[in-house]
Parts: C-alpha cells; structure tokens; sequence
C-alpha cells in the first residue's frame, strides 16, 4: 500500500510539471508558425497590386494574435508590425481603436508609439499637437517602466522642438527617464538631451576636437577657427541621414570651394570598408571622421548626439550659431554667416 500510494504521488507530480511544459512547447510552435506567417504576409504584401488593403488585413491579425499571446516575443514582433502596416496604409481609424484595447501596463507601448506618431504626423487630418496631447494622456496612464519612458522622451522632444519657453518642461520629462531607468539606450537619450540643453546652446561655444578622416587626414576644430564649419553626425545605416545627402551636397558645391567654409561629417559606422564604399558610391566629397565607438564615445558623446541625423553649425569665432537643420536651412544660415565676413 505504501509503495501505491509513492507510486500514485510521483505519477501526479509528473502530470503537473508535464501541464506547464506542454503549454510552454505549444507556445514556442505558435510563436514559430507566427513567424513564417508574418514573412509569408509580407511576400503577399510586395507582390500585391493593392499592398494598403492586405495590410489593412494581415495588421488586423497580427493584433489579434498579440491580445491572446501578449507576453511571448513573437507577440511583441506581432504588435509592432501591426502598428507599422497601419501607418503605411494610412489606417488610422484603425491606429486608434487598436489604443483603446492596449493594457496600460502593456510593454507594447513602446514598440507602438513610433509607427503612432509617424502615422500622426503623415495624416492630413492630426497635426503635431494631437499627438501631443496624447502623449499627455497617456504620461499618467502607462505604467510599464519602458512604455512610460518612451512616451516621456516624445513629450520631451515635442516640448523643445515646438517652444523654446518649455525647455523646463522638456528637461523635467528627461530627468523622469533618468529617473525611471527603464532601457539603457533610452536614459542615455534624455542625457544626451539634457547635457545639450545646459552646454550646447546656440551661443555657446562648440566644444573641440582632433581626429583623423577616413583618408587619413588630421583635423582641428581649433585650427578652423575663422571659419563657417557645419559638422554633420550621421551613418550609413541610419534612414533618415540619407534624404540629407543633396542638401549637404548642394551646400558643400555652393560653397566648398570658400576658403571661409568647411562641411564636416562625422559617421557612427562601425565598418571603415562599408563607410568608404558607401562616400565613394555617393561621391561624397566632403572629409568624414569615423566614430565607430557610436554615441557614448569621443566627438558624439561631446556634442551630445544620441540620435541622428543632427547638425551643428558654428560661426567664426568658434560658437554654435545654429543646430538641426534640415533642407534648404543649410544654404540659408550659412550664407548669412559668410556675409558677416572674415576675422579682422
């Protein structure tokens, strides 16, 4: 009797580990057979003569199966691409009935917020305040630490881009992304944004520098003093440095040949070999200094650029006189620094 009732223990130990074991494989097969779905939909996708109406679709699935599998990583990949086909297809009605049904404390947030705010900004119908206030609704609503860090860093970025009166505003978001500690790549943003905030402001001087170039070339920013330089930090890799590319090239055919002028760029790419190839291919003629150390280190950590692309332009005398611009700005704010003329 006794070795019956050992016998019985063991068998309904077993059937209980065996329980959890079998769901855990069942969601690793899911997740993998979700995988294969999601590269065959986007097979669908690009061969398709109407793609907006098949992501319309398959973004819809893909939300269903992150509201039944919410903790599971091809659940979180599910989620994300749900938001990015939306924005593509312009679906917002969809974008945000989607919010409605996302639990506050979802880390899913973080992954959303970007496809939502490029979305916004493409609909003719939401300007940049709409997605403001929403990332003021949801500044109390979130709860998951990196879903709330996320959300803070836009309201943040919207604050000082939008109003130089909220630059307390904007450093106090940042401090709170400090504060949370939620994701390492997101505190050091709100640090790169704070530190430029207190030390790189227009009017102050930009902090120096030697390096060599690509070609092997040694440059100074001490030694181009009495000049207009433009340092331009950017990569390869990085989608939106390159719509930036005529402009900069437009600048540097306008005025590189002046004497009183020097474009500088400085790439974060890891590989020399992809680097040269890529300024070869572009003809890129402009010097380039590579910073493979990426953000944390050297020239990027001292200007305090986290993200990219981002410029800085700085007068004769060697301080900031401009920062971040885009397009047609270059021209404009350069032109009018070389009219001012040379040191007496």
């Amino acid at each position: 009797m006794q070795q019956l009732r050992r016998l019985l223990s063991v068998t309904v130990a077993l059937f209980l580990l065996a329980g959890p074991l079998h769901a855990q494989e069942s969601e690793v097969a899911a997740d993998s057979s979700f995988a294969s779905r999601m590269q065959k939909a986007q097979a669908k996708v690009q061969a398709s003569s109407n793609p907006d109406s098949l992501r319309r679709a398959y973004a819809g699935d893909f939300f269903q199966y992150y509201l039944e599998r919410p903790e599971t990583e091809a659940g979180q990949k599910a989620v994300h691409a749900a938001f990015l086909w939306w924005k593509s297809a312009g679906a917002t009605g969809e974008i945000d009935e989607a919010m409605t049904q996302l639990d506050p404390d979802a880390r899913a947030w973080s992954m959303a917020l970007l496809s939502i705010k490029l979305a916004y900004r493409e609909s003719e119908e939401r300007t940049p305040e709409d997605y403001a206030d929403l990332l003021k609704g949801l500044k109390s609503r979130l709860t998951h630490p990196r879903s709330k860090s996320a959300a803070l860093l836009d309201l943040a970025r919207h604050h000082r881009a939008s109003d130089k009166t909220q630059k307390a505003k904007a450093a106090k978001l940042f401090t709170e992304v400090v504060d949370l500690n939620a994701d390492s790549i997101m505190v050091n943003i709100a640090l790169g944004n704070l530190r430029e905030m207190e030390t790189l402001n227009v009017g102050q001087k930009a902090p120096g520098f030697e390096a060599q170039t690509i070609s092997g070339k040694r440059i100074a920013l001490s030694e181009l003093e009495g000049k207009v330089v433009l340092l331009e930090f950017w990569a390869t890799w990085c989608g939106p440095c390159r719509p930036e590319i005529p402009h900069l090239k437009d600048v540097q055919e306008r005025y590189g040949r002046e004497k009183d002028f020097q474009l500088v760029g400085i790439s974060l790419d890891e590989s020399t070999k992809k680097l040269k190839q890529f300024v070869q291919d572009r003809r890129i003629s402009w010097p380039q200094v590579q910073e493979p150390g990426g953000f944390d280190t050297g020239i990027a950590k001292r200007y305090s650029a986290p993200g990219i692309p981002k410029s800085y332009l700085i007068d004769r005398e060697g301080k900031i006189a401009a920062k971040d611009m885009r397009g047609e700005e270059y021209a404009e704010e350069i032109s009018q620094l070389l009219e001012k003329g040379g040191k007496q």
